[in-house]
């Protein structure tokens, strides 16, 4: 028997009664102008921002609001303004309250940074040893005691007076012991949030040597002028600073790269062409020795140092530079040569006169004229690096003797996001970097 199935139809809902239709034309008309487009191709400049190292490309509302913020910030610390003025400009341009002193408890936070600096104000030897701390608070005390008016005179000595001494001394045991407990317990407390400090101070790329803070780019100045030393050193001993040519160095380089580069293809056994190229390395050992020592002259002078040998370039060319410092070097070992011969003429003199007497006139006159020679040579090599150097559009400190270098502590910490910024604009004349604070411009006082 044939059966079908018939499903139940359900009921839809209600429809809604929206009402009368409405007339939308005139509501909807199109009476708005053309706008620009939000992003665009045509820019008013070009800035490089030298702490991101990029080029921004600027419209020109943006490139004419940095133009204001770096004519303002001018204005309000110009060097030609006094001292106390130019405090008052970076304190109106909001930028003093981000300079911090530069102590330890600054990197904490909180309580931490809190009880830290009570600790230091409340005992500030508080790194010394604790017996040396007791000591000196004994002197301080001794002295004040020296200087107070006696009260009263000296009990008369009964026993009950020596019982009051020995009790007084048995107190005063005591006291020390308790203070020795305390100082150990709070020297302890202050090397645990001093060692929390030193590491929230690495964190921000700081260091600390010898109770004293440095910032990271002091340390790699150190490490780069420590560098340079090395390499000098290195081609001093290996016969001398020979100047090579920009154009036979820059060939050299290429003539290296492109043997590594086929080194590196290499698909099959390469083993005689490897000992081919340390074998040509090592007859270039002195250029190569040269490239380096150059390359290091120019990487200290990225660190706002200028050594001997950069301070006498002429032009562009570092050669010229080597060519003078080296003069410089020839000048002293003919000095020193001299020093070695006036040694020699006042020896034989004692030695045939059998007796230390002074020598006669004109014995080194010849050694003495060559020698202040030699150092008329010297001063004005040196006075021409300093020339040159106060001369540079960009600011660098001479530094003439390499081997006398060290590090300047942080003198100032800044606070996270410091508002000033460092740019150089295509627009500017003579003065290739300029600054701006970001509070100056409108829209960044929330930065």
């Amino acid at each position: 028997m044939e059966t079908t199935n018939q499903s139940a139809v359900t009921p839809g809902p209600t429809p809604i009664n929206l009402g009368q239709r409405k007339d939308f034309t005139e509501a909807c008309t199109t009476s708005l102008k053309d706008h620009p487009k939000p992003c665009s191709n045509t820019f008013g400049t070009a800035i490089y921002a030298t702490e991101e190292q990029e080029f921004w490309l600027l419209p020109e509302r943006a490139a004419s609001s940095m133009k204001e913020a770096m004519h303002a910030l001018e204005n309000q610390i110009a060097p030609s303004k006094s001292r106390d003025a130019r405090i008052k400009g970076l304190d109106d341009s909001g930028l003093l309250e981000y300079f911090l002193e530069p102590k330890l408890s600054t990197f904490l936070q909180g309580e931490q940074r809190q009880r830290m600096e009570e600790i230091e104000a409340q005992e500030p030897n508080i790194e010394m040893d604790p017996g040396m701390v007791l000591r000196s608070r004994k002197e301080v005390k001794l002295a004040k005691e020296k200087e107070a008016p006696k009260a009263e005179a000296p009990k008369a000595d009964t026993q009950r007076s020596r019982i009051d001494q020995l009790q007084s001394e048995i107190d005063g045991q005591n006291r020390i012991h308790d203070d020795y407990s305390a100082l150990i317990k709070l020297r302890s407390e202050y090397l645990e949030l001093k060692k929390l400090a030193i590491a929230a101070a690495k964190e921000k790329g700081n260091t600390y040597e010898n109770g004293a803070l440095f910032s990271a780019g002091a340390i790699e100045a150190r490490a780069r002028v420590q560098n340079y030393l090395e390499k000098r050193k290195a081609l001093i001993s290996e016969g001398g600073i020979a100047p090579q040519a920009q154009e036979d160095i820059a060939k050299l380089l290429e003539t290296d790269k492109k043997k590594r580069d086929e080194l590196q293809k290499c698909l099959q056994t390469c083993e005689g062409d490897t000992y081919a190229y340390l074998a040509w390395k090592h007859g270039e050992a002195k250029s190569f020795a040269y490239h380096e020592y150059t390359d290091s002259i120019a990487k200290v002078s990225e660190y706002g140092l200028a050594l001997p040998e950069f301070a006498l370039i002429s032009g562009d060319d570092i050669t010229t530079g080597i060519e003078q410092f080296k003069l410089y070097l020839d000048t002293e070992k003919q000095q020193s040569e001299i020093n070695n011969r006036l040694r020699e003429k006042y020896k034989n003199w004692i030695e045939a006169t059998g007796q230390n007497a002074q020598a006669p006139a004109g014995l080194v006159d010849v050694e003495r004229a060559e020698w202040d020679r030699l150092q008329t040579v010297k001063q004005g090599l040196h006075e021409k690096a300093k020339q040159k150097v106060a001369a540079d559009t960009v600011r660098r400190h001479l530094l003439w003797e390499p081997e006398q270098f060290e590090p300047q502590p942080i003198d100032r910490l800044v606070k996270d996001g410091f508002p000033l910024r460092e740019v150089s604009t295509l627009s500017a004349s003579g003065t290739p970097l300029r600054w701006l604070s970001l509070l100056n411009i409108r829209g960044c006082q929330n930065f």
